[in-house]
C-alpha cells in the first residue's frame, strides 16, 4: 500500500475477478465516495447521437427490487447517500457517496441492482426520453452552457466525438428501447469497467461486494488511440437575433504526445494565462479594459486527445476587440515567455487548490486522478505531480508553450450576433 502521506491517504490498486481494477484511496474518518467507471460514452453512439447519455438515464430508472426512479432515490437517501450519473465522450459513470460507513453494504446492494437488474421498461424509456429532450432544450437555451457543445463540435470536427453528448432532438426521438438494451448489454453489462472508492471503508468488504457484482465485466484495455485533428471549418457560429451579448470560445487541438513534465508545465502555463483573477487574460480584458465580466482558459490533456480553449462573453460591439486581445495575449506569452515571479505564484496557487480540494473524499475519485489511472500506463499520482510541479523551471514552461501552442490558429465558436466581426 502506497502512502500519500501529505494528504493522509493510502492508495491501493487491486485486481478483482476478471482482472477488473479497484482503485482505493483510504482516508480515515471521511465519508465514502464510490464510482463505477465504464469505458463507454458518446464515442460509441454510432448513427444515433445521444444514445449513451439516454442509456445513462434509463439504467437508473428502475430495477427488479426498486422498480421506479423515485423508489431508488428514496432508498439512497434512507442510507444517507447521494447518487448521480454522468456521460462524457469516452466514459460513463455512476457515483454514490455515503455519510456513514455503516451503510456500505446497503450501498453495494443498490449498486448491484442498478448494474445487474435494471429493468429498462418501455414506460421508463418513454419518460426519460421526455426528460432528455427537456435537458436538451435547457442547454440550447442557455448560451453560457451551449457554447461548450459548439466548441467541441468545432474542435473535434470529422471525428466520432464531434456530436454533443446529449445528441440532437431528432436523434434522441429515434432511439428505441432495443437500441438502449443493445447498448446496455454491450457496454454496461459486458463492457470494460473500473471501480473507485475513497474515504473510510472496509477494503475486504468492498472487494467481496464488487466480486459478486462485477460478473461478466472486463478490465479497461488502455489503447490510447489518438483522435485525429481536422480543422477545415474555422468557425461555428449560432445566430441570436437582437443579441446584446456574444458568447465566445476560441480553441485549438494540440499534440497529445506529452511527457510528465510537459503535462505539469501545461497546467502551470494555463494557470498563468487564463485561470482566476490574477491571470494575464483577466488583467488584459477586465482589469485594464473592462470588456468582460469573466474569462477563463482550459487545457485538457489525455493520451487520445488534447486541446486548449478560452471562454468569455462580451458586448456585441466589443467582440472584435476581445478576440484581438485574446490572440495578442496568447501570442505574447508564447513568444516572450513567463517570468520567474509568475511561475512561483502559479505553483503556490496550484498547490493551495490541491490541498483544499483533497480534504474531500470525492477529490480522490474525480477526473484528475480517475482519467489518468484508466487511460495511462504510467499515471501521475498527486504526490508525484507536486514533486514535478516544484521542479519545473521557467524554461520548461516556455518550452511547452513554444512546442505545443506556437503558430496555432484559434478556431472560433460563438453564440450571438457576429455580423459586424471582420
Amino acid at each position: 500500500m502506497k502512502n500519500l502521506k501529505d494528504f493522509g491517504v493510502e492508495f491501493e490498486e487491486t485486481s478483482l475477478a476478471n482482472n477488473v481494477k479497484l482503485y482505493s484511496f483510504y482516508k480515515p474518518n471521511s465519508p465514502i465516495y464510490f464510482r463505477v467507471f465504464f469505458y463507454a460514452g458518446s464515442q460509441y453512439d454510432g448513427d444515433k447521437p445521444g444514445l449513451a447519455h439516454f442509456c445513462e438515464h434509463v439504467f437508473a430508472s428502475g430495477t427488479e427490487k426498486y422498480p421506479t426512479k423515485d423508489i431508488i432515490n428514496q432508498r439512497v437517501q434512507e442510507i444517507s447517500g447521494r447518487k448521480c450519473a454522468y456521460t462524457y465522450y469516452k466514459n460513463l459513470w455512476l457515483t454514490i457517496d455515503l455519510a456513514d460507513k455503516a451503510d456500505s453494504l446497503a450501498m453495494f446492494e443498490i449498486v448491484d441492482q442498478l448494474l445487474n437488474h435494471s429493468l429498462f421498461t418501455q414506460d421508463s424509456v418513454d419518460m426519460e426520453k421526455k426528460v432528455v429532450l427537456a435537458e436538451q432544450t435547457r442547454k440550447i437555451s442557455n448560451p453560457a452552457q451551449y457554447i461548450y457543445d459548439l466548441s467541441s463540435s468545432l474542435l473535434f470536427q470529422g471525428t466520432n466525438i464531434e456530436n454533443p453528448v446529449l445528441g440532437f432532438d431528432e436523434s434522441v426521438k429515434s432511439i428505441t428501447r432495443q437500441d438502449l438494451l443493445d447498448y446496455r448489454d454491450k457496454y454496461l453489462i459486458n463492457g470494460q469497467v473500473a471501480y473507485f472508492i475513497s474515504g473510510d471503508f472496509d477494503q475486504k468488504m468492498v472487494i467481496n461486494s464488487l466480486n459478486q457484482i462485477n460478473k461478466s465485466r472486463k478490465p479497461i484495455n488502455i489503447t490510447n488511440d489518438v483522435t485525429p485533428i481536422f480543422d477545415a471549418k474555422k468557425e461555428l457560429l449560432k445566430k441570436i437575433s437582437n443579441s446584446e451579448q456574444n458568447y465566445l470560445c476560441l480553441g485549438t487541438r494540440i499534440n497529445t504526445l506529452m511527457d510528465k513534465k510537459d503535462i505539469v508545465s501545461a497546467n502551470i502555463f494555463n494557470t498563468i494565462f487564463g485561470q482566476n483573477n490574477t491571470s494575464r487574460l483577466h488583467k488584459a480584458l477586465r482589469s485594464k479594459k473592462g470588456l468582460v465580466y469573466d474569462v477563463g482558459s482550459n487545457i485538457y490533456i489525455s493520451p487520445e486527445y488534447s486541446g486548449f480553449s478560452i471562454n468569455t462573453n462580451c458586448k456585441v460591439a466589443d467582440t472584435e476587440m476581445v478576440v484581438k486581445i485574446v490572440k495578442d495575449e496568447l501570442s505574447g506569452i508564447v513568444n516572450n515567455g513567463i517570468s520567474e515571479q509568475e511561475l512561483e505564484f502559479a505553483k503556490k496557487n496550484i498547490i493551495r487548490d490541491i490541498k483544499f480540494q483533497s480534504e474531500t473524499a470525492g477529490y480522490w475519485v474525480e477526473m484528475f486522478i480517475m482519467k489518468r489511472l484508466t487511460s495511462e500506463s504510467e499515471p501521475i499520482l498527486i504526490n508525484e505531480y507536486i514533486n514535478i510541479l516544484k521542479s519545473v523551471s521557467v524554461k520548461e514552461v516556455n518550452s511547452f508553450a513554444k512546442k505545443y501552442l506556437a503558430n496555432k490558429e484559434l478556431l472560433l465558436a460563438g453564440i450571438g450576433d457576429f455580423n459586424s466581426i471582420k
